[in-house]
């Protein structure tokens, strides 16, 4: 089968590889969409200490079951949209609710979704292969995990925001405008930079404030930092208010380092915290709302394309162009 391999550090080839099979409890799927992601550039141009090259990329990804191993539960020709990991359920994290943090997840996760087919483990099928609900299209379906993320930011507020603001106008960022509208947020302002991506902000009903504008977006009750940098994660903190909430939802890199205000967060009792992955009950939500149109996502798509437009789809995202580019192989 043709795929996308990583070979080194900042490098990319379209390959013959073998076609995965599936084991006791796997599935194979024929990939029908799958979507670029930040993650992925970034993986590709830096590399990532826990994918070594050469690795086959992509992890958004929607399609049919093509090969249904011994007690997987599905059946061959079944529309399906895969999480990316699946908690094991037995594990401390697992046991108290926070199953997005599961230390075995993280082993066995369904990647490799840039190529004709995909493997998805067990662990995952078990907990986080969701049937494609017919009136969801096949690139809809593919945005399950970063919208399942979402979802699970937000059930770590404390509260839900009566005014929100959002630090980065990214794909992530857009998503959680789009959370936030469906949730009935009143006030919704974002920062970040890129027309487009300002543009469909303020579609989506947020007040839109360019990074390098000289003003500033005003302060929010709720910050929540999409940006993934140390310089997001400051202003995120110093745009919330007494009393407010600032959710770090980007990761920055490893060996990041920020450090916040003391007097703020004790005399001004701001909450600081984070959110990561998500939650097999996130997806099942994140699902529920692709199908119900509550979230729209076809104005997050800025192209398709084959497996040989991978690059040029990366380039642009290193451009700010576009937000996500469906790919077909």
């Amino acid at each position: 089968m043709r795929a996308a391999v990583q070979t080194k550090i900042g490098a990319m080839e379209i390959r013959d590889v073998p076609r995965p099979r599936a084991a006791a409890g796997e599935v194979v799927v024929r990939v029908r969409a799958a979507l670029t992601c930040g993650t992925d550039r970034k993986i590709l141009d830096r590399g990532h200490v826990k994918f070594a090259p050469p690795l086959v990329m992509g992890h958004e990804f929607s399609g049919d079951v093509a090969e249904a191993g011994e007690n997987a539960g599905f059946d061959v020709g079944e529309p399906v949209a895969a999480g990316l990991s699946g908690p094991c359920g037995a594990c401390d994290a697992c046991r108290t609710g926070a199953e997005n943090r599961c230390e075995a997840a993280a082993r066995s996760l369904a990647w490799g979704a840039f190529a004709e087919y995909v493997r998805v483990p067990a662990a995952v099928v078990r907990r986080n292969l969701r049937r494609k609900p017919a009136g969801v299209s096949y690139e809809a379906a593919a945005l399950l995990d970063p919208l399942a993320s979402v979802v699970h930011g937000w059930a770590r507020l404390v509260r839900p925001p009566g005014d929100l603001l959002v630090v980065g106008a990214g794909a992530i960022g857009l998503l959680w405008i789009a959370l936030a509208r469906a949730k009935g947020v009143p006030r919704i302002s974002a920062v970040g930079r890129g027309a487009e991506r300002l543009r469909l902000a303020e579609r989506w009903g947020a007040e839109v404030f360019d990074t390098a504008a000289a003003e500033g977006p005003p302060r929010a009750t709720t910050v929540v930092e999409c940006a993934g940098t140390p310089e997001a994660w400051r202003e995120a903190f110093d745009r919330v208010l007494p009393g407010g909430e600032a959710l770090f939802f980007g990761g920055c890199a490893p060996g990041a380092e920020v450090a916040l205000d003391a007097e703020k967060i004790h005399y001004g009792e701001v909450r600081v915290g984070g959110a990561f992955h998500y939650r097999p009950e996130d997806a099942a939500e994140a699902l529920t709302l692709l199908e119900s149109g509550a979230v729209d996502p076809a104005p997050l798509l800025s192209g398709e394309g084959g497996l040989a437009d991978l690059p040029v789809f990366f380039d642009r995202m290193r451009r700010s162009e576009g937000i996500k580019y469906v790919v077909r192989p």
